[in-house]
């Protein structure tokens, strides 16, 4: 049961091996010859609305494929419900697409071929692409938002943004909520935690940021260690020992075999972790491992599929709108078109800059200037709360994450209190 579900799987575990497994993949290209249309007048006589490209320098055959679909639904669909519902008067947003097919010799040259094509900003879903782009970011004023970015892509400050949050906050602020609502150090004693990973850098600097936060509180957390494996292994005989005597272990981004391996052995260590193990929802549904989950804490950066609240109303929408065929096969999937919330910030950004420059500016310097101001002050309140915003030191957007309780006998995972505020060590 568990080799069948990884093989059907295989495609989304590309996504955790980000910059360090540079995989070479063929294909490549654009699709179609996508350009700017800037014409004054429609054949009614009205004045035609004016079009902003959103660049999408993504992955649709190669090793991240089948997440890179998902994705790229979220966007395009979030740009297609600015354009109906006429939220960016006089504009039209249009989504090119760049098949970099997970090869970093493309990187560039997508870029390139996006920039020709008219692209107002650019868009990634690929972890490692903004890396390779910011120098040219930087150099030409192309504001870009990257889903899933390094420090090394961010900081210093400049036109590279990203929607999600640096792994090694989130392990940081993941123990420090454990320590608050999850474990009595005061009466048991620090609580033994280690973490356990592919060399996938995320899920590395994820570990780092919860041995941070250990180190720095020996009255609630004993560091046991952090063991990585030098390659994609799928038994972890040395490391399951390693961790025998655990009360929290971080598991690896694809968590199944490791999961299995380590109930087998039978210890009973909790298992905690971010979106990033929840991407793999189905999986571990289909390896039925959901008793050996039970109980596990997880943070996310939106609400999840069972809440109620202005955002996931909305994904929920466009989703049974635009895929209704696919709809309960993408929810139980993870958290992959969760991404509309990230989509639905660039659009604002757009929408902003517009306001501000105006329609005419669209296509000169004005406003490239006005999308990069656009970003740096931009705020998004959700339901009451400032949920994200960027700043002018600040490069990544959420401010606030919820956490989540593993129920293994409802096979979901259900929030556990309200927002929680993220702990900035990273920047």
């Amino acid at each position: 049961m568990v080799r069948s579900a990884f093989k059907r799987w295989a495609p989304l575990v590309a996504v955790l091996l980000v910059s360090s497994l540079m995989l070479a993949a063929c294909g490549g290209g654009g699709e179609g010859d996508e350009t700017k249309t800037t014409g004054q007048t429609s054949p009614t006589g009205k004045a035609a609305k004016k079009t902003v490209i959103i660049g999408n320098l993504t992955d649709m055959t190669g090793a991240m494929q089948a997440a890179g679909e998902v994705l790229d639904m979220a966007l395009h669909d979030t740009a297609d419900y600015f354009n109906e519902k006429g939220l960016i008067p006089g504009v039209e947003l249009k989504v090119i697409d760049y098949d970099g097919a997970y090869d970093p010799s493309k990187d560039i040259p997508g870029y390139e071929w996006l920039k020709e094509r008219g692209a107002d900003v650019i868009w990634t879903p690929v972890p490692a692409t903004p890396l390779a782009i910011r120098p040219l970011a930087d150099r030409d004023h192309m504001l870009v938002f990257a889903a899933s970015a390094s420090p090394r892509s961010l900081l210093p400050p400049g036109w590279v943004f990203s929607p999600g949050n640096f792994p090694f906050d989130e392990g940081y602020t993941l123990l420090k909520w454990v320590a608050e609502n999850d474990w009595d150090y005061k009466t048991k004693g620090p609580a033994k935690v280690a973490g356990v990973s592919w060399p996938t850098p995320n899920v590395l600097e994820l570990i780092d940021g919860a041995k941070r936060y250990a180190e720095e509180h020996p009255d609630q957390f004993q560091w046991e260690g952090k063991f990585a494996s030098a390659a994609i292994v799928f038994a972890w005989d040395s490391e399951v020992l390693a961790t025998k005597n655990c009360d929290y272990i971080i598991p690896p981004g694809v968590p199944v075999n490791f999961v299995k391996q380590y109930r087998e052995a039978g210890y009973k260590a909790k298992f905690i972790g971010t979106s990033v193990q929840l991407a793999f929802i189905s999986l571990i549904n289909d390896a039925n491992l959901w008793d050996e989950l039970d109980g596990g804490v997880f943070l996310n950066a939106t609400r999840w599929w069972n809440e109620e609240g202005t955002m996931i109303n909305l994904t929920r929408d466009l989703l049974n709108g635009n895929h209704p065929d696919r709809a309960k096969e993408i929810m139980r999937a993870g958290s992959g078109y969760l991404a509309v919330a990230n989509a639905y910030q660039l659009c604002e950004i757009i929408q902003k800059a517009v306001a501000t420059a105006g329609v005419e500016a669209i296509d000169t310097e004005d406003f490239a200037q006005a999308l990069y101001e656009a970003a740096e002050a931009y705020e998004m309140e959700v339901d009451g709360v400032k949920q994200y915003s960027f700043s002018p030191t600040k490069r990544t957007a959420p401010n606030y994450v919820g956490f989540y309780r593993l129920d293994a006998s409802q096979k979901d995972i259900f929030r556990q209190g309200g927002w929680y505020p993220i702990e900035f060590v990273q920047q």
